[in-house]
């Protein structure tokens, strides 16, 4: 003879189980969500350069933050979680970006290599994209000159030669 209260019971519990795996599931993945879009855009073929530049992240982040109020770039700076020697960097252009000049998301992986006596501080930069095209690179180039001049536009430079051009030929 079977048990129907058992039975019953049992099956309750296993209910319950899967009910609280799922919720559970849920849970872990809504976490992780934008680390498997980082994972997904520094993949190997969506590598655009690499660069090492003779700076430290404080150099950096401030770097960013100048550009951000001379020019009303935003690029965003952050360590990895738990580390001291990782930091990305990470470009979100809007959508007017991406449908006027056809740009694209950036992320620009940084490994902060320490001092010794060969070498003084310098941060190796990898930078991703899902999308090669000419917005992409001029982006890139966008970044690279902001970490060096801060507080120069994109477009400044070329205004700035083209002055000096015309002055000289006067």
């Amino acid at each position: 003879m079977i048990n129907f209260q058992y039975a019953a019971g049992a099956m309750g519990l296993r209910m319950l189980a899967v009910a609280s795996m799922l919720v559970a599931a849920g849970c872990a993945t809504t976490g992780t969500a934008p680390d498997s879009q980082r994972a997904q855009l520094a993949d190997e073929q969506n590598f655009r350069t690499e660069r090492v530049l003779f700076t430290t992240f404080p150099q950096i982040q401030q770097a960013l933050f100048k550009h951000e109020l001379a020019c009303g770039v935003t690029y965003r700076f952050a360590l990895e979680p738990r580390e001291t020697s990782y930091a990305s960097i990470t470009y979100q252009p809007s959508d007017a970006d991406i449908k006027q000049r056809g740009e694209a998301p950036l992320l620009a992986t940084l490994v902060w290599y320490q001092p010794s006596f060969r070498q003084e501080e310098r941060v190796k930069l990898a930078v991703y994209s899902q999308y090669a095209n000419s917005a992409v690179d001029q982006r890139i180039q966008y970044l690279l000159a902001a970490l060096e001049r801060p507080t120069q536009c994109p477009g400044q430079q070329a205004e700035a030669t083209e002055q000096n051009s015309t002055s000289v030929s006067r």
